[in-house]
């Protein structure tokens, strides 16, 4: 079974089909990044069209028994979630992910909640000491209490960025399984695929709309 927790890429037909030609049985997209709560609603409108363009590649998933109908039917099953909480209007039940949240937080948070967290997509700090990874105390927290870590592509998360080699990321991974369990990893992409300069650019900023303001720099 193939799943990718994260992905916020362009997405197209062209990239459904790619799910298919790589035997991706389910993915988490980002519905929501920096946007508002009328502007997440947008999205949903713009993925329940695609679902209902193309059936016979992506499906909606809202339970892990979709991903084995989805396998079985050879589709990609389409998980929707937020990277930040700008869109939520109200106090409602979510699941914790301190991807983006520092080493403090994040240990508090993994002894404090009552249900396992979650970093949906971050490498480990040692193989590549970006300031998104995370450090091998920050890391144990979150497995210690059934969290999981899911690996990041993203060049700014890997070892020599876009030199990374498959090598050297699959080595990585090995080793985070003899030290944390295989049971407690997964993959969260954060595959920004066909996405223009000027969306990553936004992303990075943390600013509330896509328009860029420059003076704040």
């Amino acid at each position: 079974m193939r799943i990718d927790g994260l992905q916020y890429a362009n997405w197209s037909e062209k990239i459904f089909r790619q799910l298919r030609e790589g035997g991706l049985d389910a993915t988490h997209v980002t519905i929501a990044y920096h946007e508002s709560f009328r502007e997440t609603v947008l999205n949903f409108e713009k993925w329940n069209r695609w679902l209902e363009q193309f059936p016979d590649l992506i499906m909606k998933g809202q339970w892990a028994s979709d991903i084995d109908i989805a396998r079985e039917t050879g589709r990609t099953a389409v998980f929707f979630g937020f990277q930040n909480s700008s869109p939520i209007e109200d106090d409602i039940g979510l699941e914790v992910d301190m991807s983006h949240s520092a080493d403090r937080s994040t240990i508090e948070a993994a002894e404090f909640s009552e249900r396992p967290i979650a970093i949906t997509h971050a490498n480990p700090y040692d193989w590549s000491p970006a300031l998104r990874n995370k450090k091998d105390p920050v890391i144990q927290a979150v497995v210690d209490n059934g969290g999981m870590l899911g690996f990041s592509v993203y060049p700014h998360h890997l070892k020599d960025k876009s030199n990374c080699t498959l090598h050297s990321f699959c080595e990585m991974i090995a080793r985070a399984a003899d030290t944390y369990g295989v049971q407690n990893l997964a993959i969260g992409s954060d595959l920004c695929q066909d996405q223009p300069d000027s969306i990553v650019e936004w992303m990075r900023t943390g600013r509330w709309t896509k328009e860029i303001d420059t003076l704040s720099r």
